[in-house]
């Protein structure tokens, strides 16, 4: 709430009374000139310390006007610092003097508790998130260690099959390089048993012509036996036949 203070009028008014054009002048000129010096100048960020309510005037003195009242903790923008008064502008943009030692650069300590507070909870809330995480990471690491483990199983069965089937497989070409090598054994054997049977016809046509030579000499041989008896006896005959000529004779 906004207090107006009313300014008291000493004794001596009519001296007063002659500064009075000159004070009017001089208030007008500075209600003028803050708005241009305020823009001009770099605000800074201050805190009221923790006291009664400080009052917000339009000038440097207690006998300024009360602009507005200013709680404790209330964050202000410093647009010019002064040694007595300092020029600060509200969050409402409404601007005024305040008392120099009632501004520092720390923040008062009921809000700090506050943000203490509020920064104690937001980690509570992030324990909290962290935790219900952390659950639902175990959960999903419990479900994905169950998962390798199946798939272990799996795998080391599959390894076991592929061993049982490497060693069907090498028993099986092992059967076959030595079936190989018998069919290469007995190829070789009915090669050799090939050219013994030829060698056998060869031997066996040699025999069928000497054979055939041998009848046909003995064919020749018989005929002429048979030529040589008749001969002979021809011869026998002959001499026989003599003989019986010559004994009629001999008589």
């Amino acid at each position: 709430m906004i207090q107006r203070q009313q300014k008291s009028i000493p004794a001596s008014g009519q001296g007063l009374a002659s500064l009075a054009p000159a004070v009017v002048i001089a208030l007008f000129l500075q209600l003028v000139t803050i708005p241009v010096l305020s823009s001009q100048l770099r605000a800074e960020s201050q805190y009221v310390i923790p006291t009664a309510e400080i009052p917000l005037r339009r000038g440097q003195g207690t006998d300024y006007k009360i602009v507005a009242l200013v709680s404790d903790g209330t964050r202000v923008e410093v647009v010019e610092r002064g040694e007595s008064y300092s020029l600060v502008r509200l969050d409402n943009d409404k601007e005024g003097w305040i008392l120099t030692r009632f501004l520092s650069d720390k923040p008062p300590l009921t809000q700090v508790v506050d943000e203490l507070t509020r920064e104690n909870e937001a980690l509570k809330v992030l324990q909290e998130q962290s935790e219900e995480k952390l659950v639902v990471q175990q959960q999903q690491s419990s479900q994905k260690l169950d998962e390798l483990s199946q798939t272990l199983m799996e795998t080391d069965q599959a390894l076991k099959a592929t061993q049982a089937e490497k060693s069907a497989l090498a028993a099986s070409f092992e059967k076959l390089r030595n079936d190989t090598a018998n069919v290469i054994e007995i190829k070789q054997e009915l090669t050799d048993v090939t050219a013994e049977n030829k060698a056998i016809k060869e031997k066996l046509t040699v025999l069928a012509r000497e054979n055939e030579e041998l009848k046909n000499d003995e064919k020749i041989n018989w005929f002429l036996a048979g030529g040589g008896v008749l001969l002979l006896g021809i011869i026998i005959g002959k001499i026989t036949s003599r003989s019986r000529k010559r004994k009629p004779s001999l008589l």
